[in-house]
């Protein structure tokens, strides 16, 4: 197709007016590329300067090794603010990344005070999601190691935690055999570098960066299409009902659902009711729809009474453990993969109310929105054997290796991917210590030498 006749088709769906109109309120709308917002900056500024002083005076912070940059940070501005200048002179400079630059520095390379602030806070918040950071006194913000045993009950106790662990009571040992296994690690990636055509240097920005092909599209074989078509045609066609009871029928995920009295009588065709309900929640259509009057297990105040009395937290998850050690015993599940690799990763979802897990973030929930993260944990059997619900959008990695220690399944995986956010030098180190190991998955993509082939 020649670029007047794409034309015609455009200009056929949307007129010629119209798209000339979108495109100018586009770039009336849009920002420059390299544009300087300071007056946005300086409207963000004359929010914070009412809290700026409190925030760094009466609070009182510390930090971990990690945190050092922030804290840097933190001190010169506390001897500093309140202030008028609107140049500072010695300012840490560590905390300044590339993204902040252009904000923090004017023309002559001079750093503005209004920059440099907000450039701060949002180091200073990324730095208590990490635990880098932390508020002394805090039980939320609070250190990480303070719960931990001091020298005197550790000697008494060491010997037996560690050879509970698996691990050596001399800590040198142990950081000896990690930093081989960190060295072999780097040798085989850079012995697999040349040779894994997947993954490469791009020179073209101000700065080196990796970058990871994606995977190509593979055709699907005819063969395959008429093997899916036949397997579809083998399936009965049978309502959602229909399964949730047949996978009840050869589970009996539903005898988990206990009266919240805990008393053992049970009314008969308890099963087909909580079955019900579990559809109801599920697919968010209210228990109306499944009412039926004329079947006892079905009626309006059946439903309603079991759902306040059977539906909860933890009746959910006894059944849900249920059904993964089913699965997990099934042939073509062992097929995927033997339960030991796991897969962890989070969804962000508004809340149209405020409630005790949602929290504000306008990156996800805009519009002064607020929502929760639901944190799904699945191995490689394709099951979800766990799942946290995080309040707001707080960082991933605090929550991974209680997902791995809470749940109640009879999996054991002993691998876990997550992404970046949830990944942190405190969590590595907490899974090492207990046995388990916390990938990254773009760190498994350098270590394959034909990935994407």
């Amino acid at each position: 197709m020649s670029n007047d006749q794409l034309r015609e088709a455009i200009y056929a769906c949307v007129p010629k007016d119209q798209l000339k109109q979108s495109i100018a309120t586009v770039n009336e709308i849009a920002r420059p590329p390299g544009g300087h917002f300071h007056e946005e900056m300086v409207e963000q500024y004359g929010r914070v300067k009412l809290f700026l002083a409190s925030l760094l005076n009466n609070i009182c912070f510390d930090c971990a090794p990690a945190g050092t940059i922030t804290m840097a940070s933190l001190n010169y501005l506390s001897e500093l603010v309140p202030t008028r200048k609107q140049f500072l002179d010695d300012a840490p400079l560590e905390i300044i990344s590339k993204s902040w630059q252009r904000l923090v520095f004017d023309q002559q390379n001079r750093v503005m005070t209004r920059g440099y602030i907000l450039c701060f806070l949002d180091k200073l918040q990324d730095s208590l999601r990490r635990r880098d950071v932390y508020v002394n006194n805090s039980d939320r913000w609070g250190d990480p190691r303070i719960k931990m045993l001091d020298s005197t009950e550790w000697q008494s106790h060491c010997v037996q935690v560690c050879r509970s662990l698996g691990h050596s009571v001399d800590g040198e040992e142990g950081l000896q055999r990690l930093t081989q296994q960190l060295d072999t690690t780097y040798r085989s990636v850079a012995a697999n570098f040349e040779v894994n055509d997947a993954v490469r240097v791009d020179h073209t920005g101000d700065r080196p960066t990796l970058t990871i092909t994606n995977l190509e599209k593979e055709e699907e074989p005819a063969s395959l299409v008429e093997l899916r078509k036949l397997v579809g045609n083998l399936l009965p066609k049978i309502d959602l009902t229909e399964i949730v009871l047949e996978i009840n029928a050869l589970t009996g995920f539903a005898d988990e659902f206990k009266h919240v009295s805990e008393a053992r009588a049970r009314v008969d065709d308890l099963p087909v009711s909580v079955c019900a309900v579990l559809l109801a929640e599920a697919c968010n259509i209210g228990m109306d729809p499944l009412i039926q009057p004329n079947v006892p297990a079905l009626t309006r105040h059946r439903l309603s009474w079991v759902k306040q009395n059977y539906l909860r937290g933890e009746t959910l998850v006894r059944a849900n453990a249920r059904l993964v050690d089913h699965q997990s015993t099934l042939s073509l599940a062992n097929l995927w993969g033997g339960g030991d690799v796991a897969s962890a990763d989070g969804l962000r979802f508004v809340t149209p109310v405020k409630t005790i897990h949602s929290g504000p973030n306008p990156k996800y929930f805009p519009r002064g929105g607020r929502g929760i993260t639901w944190y799904n944990f699945m191995p490689d059997q394709f099951s979800g054997f766990h799942c946290i619900v995080i309040p707001g959008t707080l960082r991933d990695s605090i929550y991974v290796l209680e997902g791995l220690l809470e749940q109640q399944t009879g999996l054991r995986p002993k691998e876990i991917m997550t992404d970046t956010s949830g990944a942190s030098d405190l969590v590595f180190g907490l899974f090492w210590l207990l046995g388990y190991i916390n990938s990254r998955r773009v760190s498994l993509m350098l270590e394959m030498p034909n990935f994407g082939v």
